[in-house]
Order: C-alpha cells, then sequence, then structure tokens
C-alpha cells in the first residue's frame, strides 16, 4: 500500500456513511485514486465536501495514530483496490473497505480463513475463536 494514510482517512472518517465510502472507492478505485483526483480538483462537486472532511488535516492525525497502533502490535492493513486484496472478497454485496490482520499476510493464498470480529473481544470471543481455530 503506497499511502497508508489516505487509505486509513476513509477507515476512520465519522460522518460518511460506508455505502458514500464504497461508491468513492467504487469509482475512482481506490482511496489513493481518490485523494489524487482530490487534490487536482478532479472530483465532482458532490465529492468535494466528501473528500475534506474525509482528507481533513484532523482526520488525517487519527489515521496516522491507528496506523501507529497496527504496526506496534505487528499488524498490517490492506485496503480494497490494493492489488493484495482478495479478490472474491472485493465482489461480495458490502466488501471491507480495509483488512486488518497480525502476523503473515498469505501472498499466495488459494484459500485462507479470516476471524471478524470487535477490536476488544469478550473472553467467551476469544476462547472461542481460539477453539475453533485449533480445530483448523
Amino acid at each position: 500500500m503506497m499511502n497508508p494514510v489516505k487509505t486509513i482517512c476513509l477507515s476512520v472518517v465519522d460522518g460518511v456513511s460506508y455505502d458514500d465510502k464504497l461508491a468513492l472507492i467504487m469509482r475512482h478505485g481506490s482511496a489513493i485514486n481518490l485523494f489524487e483526483c482530490y487534490e487536482k480538483n478532479s472530483t465532482d462537486k458532490n465529492e468535494i465536501a466528501l473528500c475534506e472532511k474525509i482528507f481533513s488535516k484532523a482526520n488525517q492525525k487519527k489515521a496516522k495514530d491507528e496506523i501507529e497502533k497496527i504496526r506496534s502490535v505487528g499488524g498490517w492493513m490492506i485496503a480494497l483496490g490494493a492489488p493484495e486484496y482478495p479478490k472474491n472478497l472485493s465482489q461480495i454485496d458490502k466488501p471491507p473497505l480495509v483488512l486488518f490482520g497480525k502476523g503473515k499476510w498469505p501472498r499466495n493464498y488459494q484459500k485462507f480463513i479470516g476471524f471478524i470480529g470487535p477490536r476488544k473481544p469478550s473472553q467467551y470471543g476469544m476462547r472461542t475463536a481460539k477453539w475453533i481455530a485449533n480445530d483448523l
């Protein structure tokens, strides 16, 4: 991912709906492309207000803080539109805008499984995920 800050800005911004974020990515191909169009003033007038909110200095600071947290635990992130983003996952009805994970990203994957849940899971959720993962 060339510029994770611009990508994570889309993930952490408040006040912009998932559907609006997804529409922007689908129209421009990625958050990076969206940002480049915004910088060149080549987005349409309806997108300018959204882009101003998404790429504001305050939101970029929020994104940098989030990236630091992710990296401090050995995490990674892959954005919708990035070449590494799983093609099959990008084709579901409402794909995640950004995949976050910890450990090694399976670059040459054929099949893999992921566990999706809250950032602060309950003890029950942690035990259950470990129990399922041990049986795989």
